[in-house]
C-alpha cells in the first residue's frame, strides 16, 4: 500500500430530499444519496477534521479521522465515478493527488508531477473526470488549454498530458451533466460554457449572475461548478462579504441555449463551532437513485380448465366412452339371450 503523503480537508454535503426535476427558485437539496465534497484551502485551521458532511445550509460535521493540516490549497478537483477517487492538484507543492473520500487521505499519483512534451507542467487550474472515468487538466492560460491525462502507473514516473485545444475563456472548473452527458466549463467571472472534449471548442454559452454578485448581494466570483445526479447545478463561490469564506449555491441549467443562470445562496461553509472556512476544490459523488417501491401483485385467478375448453373436452370424451360401454353391454346381453 502506498504511503500517505498528505491529508487535507474534505467537506461533504449529504442530501436531505429528492429533487426529481430540479427547479431551484429557492434554496435546494441534493438528490438522496448524492454527496457534495470540497477540499479546504490553506491558511486556516478550520475545519479541524479532514472529512466533513455539510448540510444544505453550509454547516459541517466531521466524518473520518484524518486532520486538516491547513497548509495547502487545491485547484478545483473532480470525483471519478469509475474508480471512486477524488483527483486534485496541489497549488503549493505542484503535485497531483488522488484522495480517499472515506478518510480524506491524499496519495501522490505516480511521482506527483505532470509531463507535457517531455517537460514538467505545473500551471494547473482544474482537474476533471468524465462519465467514462477519463481524466483531464485545465491550465492557467487565458484562454485556458484543455489536456487529457494519462495516469502514471509507476511511483517513479509522472502522469502525461496531451493537448486537446483552447477553451473559450479562462476556466476554473469543469463538470459533466450525468443526465445528458454534456460537458461544461466555468469562467469564474460570469459564464458557463458547454464544450466539446474532442477539441475544447464552445458549443453553447450561459451567462450567470456571478459577475454581478446579485445572487449574494456582494461581488463573489464562482470558482467550482458541479452537477448532481438529476442534472441540478451546484456552485462553490466567494461569499462576497469580504470574510474569505466559501458559499454554496444552487441553480438550474436553462432549457434553451444561452439562457441566464441564476444562483441561489445555500449557506456559508462553517464548521461545528460555527467558524467559516474556505474550499475551492469541489465535486459531487453521485448516489444510486432510490428504488421504486414494489407494488403488490394483483391476486391471480387460477386458470380454470373450463376456460380453455380442456375440461369440457375431457368430460365429453369420458361420457362418450361410458355410453359406448353401456351400449356394448346391452348388445352383448341381447345376443346372449337370443342364443338361448
Amino acid at each position: 500500500m502506498k504511503k500517505v503523503l498528505a491529508s487535507f480537508g474534505i467537506a461533504a454535503v449529504t442530501a436531505a430530499a429528492v429533487a426529481t426535476v430540479p427547479a431551484y427558485a429557492t434554496a435546494a437539496s441534493l438528490p438522496v444519496g448524492d454527496t457534495y465534497i470540497s477540499l479546504t484551502c490553506g491558511g486556516s485551521a478550520e475545519p479541524t477534521s479532514a472529512l466533513n458532511a455539510i448540510a444544505s445550509d453550509g454547516s459541517s460535521t466531521a466524518i473520518g479521522s484524518a486532520l486538516n493540516t491547513g497548509e495547502t490549497c487545491y485547484a478545483d478537483g473532480s470525483y471519478n465515478p469509475i474508480d471512486g477517487k477524488f483527483y486534485a492538484w496541489d497549488w503549493d507543492s505542484n503535485m497531483f493527488y488522488a484522495v480517499d473520500v472515506e478518510t480524506g487521505d491524499a496519495y501522490q499519483v505516480g511521482n506527483g508531477f505532470f509531463s507535457y512534451e517531455s517537460s514538467s507542467k505545473s500551471d494547473i487550474n482544474a482537474i476533471f473526470a468524465d462519465l467514462d472515468g477519463s481524466l483531464y487538466a485545465v491550465d492557467w492560460a487565458s484562454p485556458s488549454v484543455l489536456y487529457s491525462i494519462e495516469l502514471s502507473t509507476s511511483e517513479s514516473d509522472p502522469s502525461v498530458l496531451a493537448r486537446i485545444g483552447e477553451l473559450p475563456s479562462e476556466i476554473s472548473s469543469m463538470a459533466v451533466n450525468p443526465v445528458t452527458g454534456k460537458v461544461y466549463a466555468q469562467d469564474p467571472y460570469g459564464d458557463l460554457y458547454e464544450v466539446s472534449l474532442d477539441d475544447a471548442s464552445e458549443i453553447a454559452n450561459y451567462p450567470t449572475n456571478c459577475a454581478t454578485g446579485q445572487w449574494d448581494s456582494g461581488t463573489g466570483d464562482c470558482w467550482g461548478v458541479d452537477f448532481d445526479r438529476d442534472g441540478g447545478l451546484w456552485y462553490q463561490a466567494d461569499n462576497g462579504n469580504g470574510d474569505g469564506d466559501a458559499m454554496l449555491a444552487s441553480a438550474t441549467l436553462p432549457s434553451a441555449d444561452g439562457g441566464e443562470i441564476t444562483l441561489v445562496a445555500q449557506g456559508v461553509f462553517t464548521d461545528e463551532d460555527g467558524q467559516g472556512w474556505y474550499g475551492e476544490s469541489t465535486g459531487i459523488i453521485w448516489g444510486d437513485a432510490p428504488e421504486a417501491p414494489m407494488e403488490s401483485a394483483a391476486p391471480t385467478t387460477p386458470v380454470s380448465l373450463a376456460t380453455t375448453g380442456t375440461e369440457s373436452a375431457v368430460i365429453s370424451s369420458w361420457l362418450a366412452v361410458g355410453l359406448a360401454l353401456i351400449a356394448g353391454g346391452l348388445w352383448l346381453a341381447r345376443r346372449q339371450a337370443a342364443l338361448r
